[in-house]
């Protein structure tokens, strides 16, 4: 069922930008006609983790939760599409994830860390700690009711602390948007506002900016389109080309 590692993941250089034949993975009677894991609640990937429910999924796959028998405790396990394109990107997400631990030794980053990956029946699985909800999904689950001023000011003195640490890397994150924010607990209670009445208020206000797949060092081959439309910065619609500003137009959005 655990499929080794293949040489080159070790080998690759997300510096080196060359085409790849996109030759769907070797099908299997676990994935389903898109390349995604068929994911059974129950079942464990590798002895160590066991499929509780499904918290999300992409483009690029499905994230599950999990309960680690090893350390006792829940985790985020990202299943990538077996499609050959989709791991060539895991592979570069997991090199920039590497790369941001090497920096990051004390944590203070504000970055999501990677506690481990794997290669699962042609799916690359990225281990991560369990986190609570976007900043996104809390607004809907709010009514859209707007984050308090002094809200605004913590997460976005975070949020821009962890775009100063990927860009003292040489990354650019790209893809800034509220949905790939996390809030590091989303427990709530309810507080009743003057203008919108009651409101639920996130008690811990510590956040995490996640989804480094489509991050990309400065010094790599710029695509022409970047980042969310609604965060898009002007010069990458007018095809101007772009730089680390689009990070700081994104957070602005």
């Amino acid at each position: 069922e655990k499929r080794p590692f293949r040489q080159d993941l070790h080998d690759y250089d997300p510096r080196q930008r060359r085409r790849t034949d996109e030759v769907n993975y070797p099908a299997h009677q676990w994935d389903d006609k898109d390349g995604h894991y068929i994911i059974t609640l129950g079942e464990s990937l590798l002895p160590r983790y066991k499929i509780l429910k499904v918290i999300g999924e992409g483009t690029f796959g499905k994230v599950t939760q999990c309960w680690d028998r090893s350390e006792k405790k829940y985790v985020a396990i990202k299943i990538i599409k077996s499609i050959q394109k989709y791991r060539d990107a895991a592979k570069v997400e997991i090199s920039i994830l590497r790369d941001i631990e090497k920096k990051d030794k004390n944590g203070t980053s504000g970055c999501i860390r990677m506690i481990e990956f794997f290669d699962f029946r042609g799916h690359f699985c990225l281990v991560f700690d369990l986190l609570g909800m976007s900043m996104y999904d809390f607004l809907r689950q709010n009514s859209y009711r707007p984050f308090s001023l002094h809200e605004v000011q913590l997460f976005g003195r975070q949020i821009l602390n962890s775009v100063s640490f990927l860009h003292n890397m040489g990354l650019i994150h790209t893809d800034l948007k509220l949905e790939n924010v996390l809030l590091v607990n989303s427990d709530w209670q309810y507080h009743r506002h003057a203008v919108h009445g009651r409101s639920r208020v996130v008690k811990r206000k510590d956040v995490v900016v996640i989804d480094l797949g489509s991050a990309i060092y400065e010094k790599d081959h710029h695509a022409t389109v970047v980042s969310t439309r609604h965060y898009r910065a002007p010069e990458v619609v007018l095809g101007l080309g772009w730089s680390y500003p689009c990070d700081l137009w994104s957070v602005g959005c």
